[in-house]
């Protein structure tokens, strides 16, 4: 394997950990960059003062894809995620809730950021390094940083949502690329931990409220500990109209929808608030990934492929297919 890194990959999610670990099967020496503290992208996770935590993006996810199940077995084994054999409703918008579309969901155990960081071992992964442009020279692509440059690179994956993608790329390569067309919508995540267990007769619901999208209790997934803790996700039209609201109303108003939605009176004992600006892709195309003329500049995520963490995979997959001519 080439020791000086061949292919620069942006974001440690599951669409960059793909890709990284393709690269790699390829003989390729990927380096990868990741603006947070850890690999994780979606599948993020946060510290609760009471040493738990909880599950603030995906909720959840299938295996429907054999590739993706034979990836997560030879990265992640069995002790990374495994079944939420939960009690999950639907509510559709006469405000009647009926039992959620039959199939196997998966989490990570004890928290969804373990299978990123299964998938990330024994990568070179550079956390807390927020790439700010791409710029090409003759010798290759450069990434820019507000520590220094990295590079040249011969190529560049990009696993961002569209809208900093756009950032990081020339105005030629945008165009051609017609990410004007893409557009991620925001979503406001608030969990809520409760001094004694909710008796609400659900693990979760996707709901056609007015404000609220999705609630779950995510003491329910295996291994999350005996604090009440309920995850709420607002829905996108909400998300946006508050995209500029202080946190601190965002979950008074959270709360109080979810209170007011299920009669819950018992108190609350902690919380914690995250605004996901680019959570779910807008409608438009799926193609499952973009690339320049000459390969030199490719971009996967789960927006490109549907907006599910398995579409993040198969994003990623199909550009290395495309690129290094794998199965």
């Amino acid at each position: 394997m080439n020791q000086t890194p061949d292919i620069a990959i942006i974001g440690a999610g599951i669409a960059g950990l793909t890709a990284a670990l393709r690269a790699r099967e390829a003989g390729l020496s990927p380096a990868v960059f990741e603006k947070s503290r850890g690999p994780g992208g979606r599948l993020a996770s946060k510290r609760t003062q009471d040493g738990t935590s909880v599950d603030m993006g995906a909720q959840f996810f299938t295996v429907r894809n054999p590739r993706f199940r034979a990836l997560l077995a030879d990265h992640d084994g069995d002790a990374a995620f495994g079944l939420w054999e939960a009690t999950l409703w639907h509510e559709n918008k006469e405000g009647e809730a009926s039992s959620f579309h039959q199939a196997l969901r998966y989490v990570g155990i004890p928290r969804m950021t373990a299978i990123t960081r299964s998938l990330a071992d024994g990568l070179p992964i550079q956390t807390e390094t927020r790439i700010t442009e791409l710029t090409r020279t003759p010798g290759g692509w450069w990434l820019e940083t507000d520590q220094g440059r990295h590079g040249p690179f011969s190529r560049v994956i990009i696993t961002t949502p569209p809208e900093q993608a756009r950032d990081l790329l020339p105005a030629t390569v945008t165009a051609s690329l017609e990410l004007q067309n893409f557009r991620m919508l925001p979503c406001w995540g608030l969990a809520l931990r409760f001094g004694e267990p909710l008796d609400l007769g659900f693990d979760g619901m996707q709901l056609a409220h007015e404000s609220l999208g999705w609630v779950a209790r995510n003491s329910s997934k295996p291994e999350r500990g005996n604090p009440e803790w309920w995850v709420l996700h607002a829905n996108s039209t909400w998300s946006e109209t508050h995209r500029s609201a202080d946190s601190s109303e965002v979950a008074a108003a959270m709360t109080t929808a979810f209170r007011q939605r299920f009669d819950v009176t018992q108190t609350v004992t902690d919380h914690l608030a995250h605004r996901w600006l680019y959570a779910r892709p807008a409608a438009g195309p799926t193609p499952g990934f973009l690339s320049v003329a000459d390969n030199s500049i490719g971009l996967c995520g789960d927006w490109l492929a549907g907006g599910r963490v398995e579409g993040a995979f198969e994003s990623a997959d199909a550009l290395a297919a495309a690129w290094l001519g794998q199965p």
